[in-house]
């Protein structure tokens, strides 16, 4: 089928779970072939398909069981693929592995612009948007496609005493594309040792992506339990594997499901004592990124670069370091390992993060300095 022979050649260039970007008609045209119709009777047929899928799901209304018609999710996902218009929207295909190991083709389209689904608050009387990770209010206004003109905006102090947070950085290690490699791998792996051995409890390590987590791991050897995020893992079992230990190590991916929106608690308290985040979590360089940037700067101008990848790094590093403290007392440390963080970056950063930030090249030095401060825990 041409889909899988289009799945071959995106595996061969780039792997799997790499979205690669299609035009609507790489997909069509072959169907309309298998089809011998021209593209109005594909149509057709596609529309027959979605007609025939909801007789479906009445019928199973009316026998008392879930009204779900998989043929009429497959018509109107092929509906879509066919009719939807514009640059907002970047059409693809991936190549995934499930948990048996076997490969799936998928077909997916991107909407690129939140702003068509989120500018209906510009229609409402009024609606409250609550984070605590809202560190740049004018991108999610424009980002968003809210009236700026209505805005108004309130920032509140932290519950949580400064005190009881250290922010640390190392800045003898990174994952900048032009420095990678397995000397740098290695290097990462071995401050990663020395530093969850001076932490006395839980910790989660974030990496930018599933690719830089394997390979540090290949050089590392911990002492305490721990598990690592894969696409299969379950939430359930990270935090029963958390209960289970006082002291482990939880491997996940910035962006992914145990870096944002998980609770690591009980009662209210945070089970971790430390968040590491290995590198600086910039969105991977793909061909959707790419259409994105693009389709950034024709909307946003010269400020497309800073939504499309400075503050999605921003938010990914702010959702990571958000699971250390979830009560006023709770104690805890974040360590950013990568140079860049106390570089330019440091002043996109929160006024506190960088009053409070301390930079060591010195291994030694930084893991002295946690030790001395977890000894007060």
């Amino acid at each position: 089928l041409p889909i899988f022979k289009l799945g071959r050649q995106v595996h061969d260039e780039f792997g799997f779970n790499v979205e690669h970007v299609v035009d609507m008609r790489e997909i069509v045209n072959p169907l309309s072939e298998r089809l011998k119709a021209n593209a109005d009777r594909t149509l057709e047929i596609i529309s027959e398909l979605s007609e025939l899928g909801e007789t479906i799901r009445y019928k199973r209304a009316e026998a008392g069981k879930n009204p779900i018609s998989y043929l009429s999710r497959c018509a109107e996902f092929l509906a879509d693929w066919v009719n939807i218009k514009g640059s907002s929207y970047a059409r693809y295909v991936k190549v995934e592995v499930d948990i048996e190991k076997s490969r799936r083709v998928r077909l997916g389209i991107r909407c690129l612009d939140p702003a068509l689904a989120a500018s209906v608050m510009n229609k409402l009387r009024s609606a409250i948007l609550m984070s605590g990770t809202l560190w740049h209010t004018d991108y999610y206004i424009d980002v968003l496609g809210i009236d700026k003109n209505r805005c108004e905006s309130i920032e509140l102090p932290s519950p949580f005493p400064r005190e009881n947070r250290l922010i640390l950085v190392d800045k003898s290690v990174t994952t900048k594309f032009e420095r990678r490699g397995e000397a740098q791998w290695k290097r990462i792996a071995d401050h990663l040792q020395k530093i969850i051995g001076q932490i006395n409890g839980r910790a989660a390590v974030y990496f930018p992506s599933y690719e830089i987590m394997h390979e540090v791991a290949k050089s590392s050897n911990f002492d305490s339990p721990s598990i690592a995020e894969e696409r299969g893992t379950k939430i359930v079992d990270l935090l029963q594997f958390l209960k289970s230990h006082e002291k482990c190590v939880v491997f996940g991916v910035a962006r992914g499901k145990i870096s944002e929106g998980v609770d690591m608690s009980i009662g209210g308290r945070s089970m971790l004592s430390a968040v590491i985040v290995v590198g600086l979590p910039y969105p991977k360089r793909t061909e959707l990124q790419i259409v994105l940037l693009k389709y950034f700067t024709e909307k946003f101008g010269n400020k497309a670069m800073e939504y499309a990848n400075g503050i999605p790094c921003l938010n990914a590093l702010a959702q990571s370091a958000g699971r250390l403290l979830r009560s006023p007392e709770d104690k805890g440390i974040i360590v950013m390992m990568d140079d860049r963080a106390a570089g330019r970056f440091k002043e996109k950063l929160p006024k506190d993060w960088r009053e409070d930030m301390e930079a060591h090249y010195d291994i030694e030095k930084l893991s002295e300095r946690i030790k001395n401060f977890t000894s007060g825990f």
